[in-house]
């Protein structure tokens, strides 16, 4: 994250020692002052959305219920022609708090502010406007219809650190098992400084009050986390967790986040629809048949999206080629690794390699997932003891001439687990395939750069 400039850090510090510093987003006259004002004609009531921040946890209404994004009408309570963040407060409270939980009074720096929020006595507060803090407090700064409120209760009651965080989504529609990401960004309340990705911290869901982690969701470098829900609901996503910052000294902290929230409503899993690729197998160095005796080459394969959630796995093509030209030939288990492959092709063995669009698999087939139109290709390796068969092609997949006209080929390849760039085969024998075996062709051999020439 961006650090703070010295200049920033020093103005910072000089507002600190004048007794402007925090409490300056806090001020509050509250309704009870309202006769300062000089009376008129109210304005019109509106309505705004309102969220409350409680120490890094989304707070909970009077009712039990997560207070977000929750519609407030809020009333020009001293008739002066607008409304202001405070009265928005004095609104929100007595709808889903309660009026005595909204207070103001004099804060530790001897000034008047925000004495109370959400039933919380604290002066440790921040109150944003549609993504942006206010800029002088809350008897000050308006707000309008429409308007998206954020009020929170911070937590960093040494640094005065709080990052406000937020997704790129308030609202998302999904499908059970399918994959949902979201995007955290975020800055420091008090710093004023661009949003920057959130890092490193837990996504979980808002139930009942409190903070529940989801298994191993925690966003990447880019701000980004991907999770699941196996069951139809409504679900409220947040986080939890600390950024790294440094404080007015430059001293490395961790700040803790205000939590964001998206609602996610998940409707009940339905299968994405089916999609055809193509399928190769090779059985120890000679391409399969299939169980009627073609050859098992470039074969249109139907995929089913048969755990429903929305993608196809490297498997679930297996499984339909299998169903369709090798019935009962498969067969897998949950492994240390993930799926492992027991059986191929109707061999049992577990020497086997997978490869899509030319490309080896680098996750196993439980994970890889396949798209319309790949080209898939199965291997039943023939070294059992170094493990080292190599993947190889043709520069042609198809070839249409006349009878004793030549023909040239050439043929690439590369170590199945060892990922290196393709290079010529050289010294291999070429032939045909029939009814499941290689006839070869005589004194037809790849030579140094790879190519074969014969003719039929």
């Amino acid at each position: 994250m961006k650090k703070k400039s010295n200049k920033f850090l020093a103005v910072l510090l000089a507002l600190m020692m004048a007794v402007v510093f925090m409490p300056t987003l806090s001020f509050a006259a509250g309704p009870g002052n309202a006769g300062d004002q000089p009376k008129g004609a109210a304005a019109k009531e509106i309505v705004v959305k309102m969220t409350v921040n409680n120490k890094g946890v989304i707070a909970k209404t009077n009712k039990g219920a997560i207070m977000a994004n929750k519609s407030v009408t809020v009333k020009d309570l001293n008739k002066d022609g607008k409304m202001t963040f405070d009265e928005a407060l004095v609104a929100a409270h007595k709808a889903y708090n309660k009026k005595s939980g909204y207070a103001v009074g004099l804060t530790p720096w001897g000034t008047e502010g925000v004495a109370k929020l959400w039933g919380v006595e604290t002066s440790n507060t921040l109150f944003l406007v549609n993504g942006s803090p206010i800029p002088t407090g809350v008897t000050v700064d308006t707000v309008k219809k429409g308007d998206k409120l954020y009020a929170s209760v911070n937590a960093d009651d040494v640094n005065y650190a709080d990052w406000y965080t937020f997704f790129n989504k308030s609202t998302v529609k999904a499908y059970a098992k399918r994959d949902i990401t979201l995007n955290l960004q975020g800055f420091q309340g008090m710093s004023y400084n661009p949003p920057a990705p959130v890092k490193d911290v837990q996504i979980g869901k808002w139930v009942k009050g409190k903070f529940v982690a989801l298994n191993n969701v925690k966003t990447d470098s880019e701000g980004n986390a991907t999770f699941k829900f196996a069951k139809k609901g409504t679900y409220y996503v947040t986080a939890k967790g600390t950024v790294e910052d440094v404080n007015w000294n430059n001293d490395p902290i961790e700040a803790p986040i205000m939590a964001p929230v998206c609602k996610v409503v998940v409707k009940k899993a339905r299968a994405a629809k089916p999609i055809n690729v193509k399928m190769s197998v090779n059985n120890k160095g000679v391409i399969a048949k299939t169980s009627k005796g073609a050859i098992m080459w470039n074969k249109t394969v139907k995929v089913i999206d048969t755990n429903k959630d929305g993608k196809f796995s490297y498997n679930e093509a297996l499984i339909a080629a299998h169903k369709a030209y090798k019935a009962k030939g498969y067969k897998t288990v949950k492994g240390e690794y993930g799926l492992q492959v027991t059986k191929l092709w109707g061999v049992k063995t577990t020497n086997t390699l997978y490869f899509n669009n030319g490309e080896p698999l680098s996750i196993n087939v439980g994970e890889a997932i396949v798209k319309k139109n790949d080209k898939l290709y199965a291997s039943v390796n023939a070294d059992d003891v170094n493990w080292a068969d190599w993947y190889t092609s043709f520069d042609k997949t198809s070839v249409k001439e006349k009878a004793n006209r030549e023909i040239t080929l050439n043929l690439t390849g590369f170590q199945g687990m060892s990922y290196n760039p393709p290079a010529p085969v050289k010294d291999v024998q070429l032939g045909t395939w029939k009814k499941g075996k290689f006839v070869p062709m005589e004194g037809v051999m790849t030579d140094s750069d790879g190519n074969a020439t014969f003719t039929f």
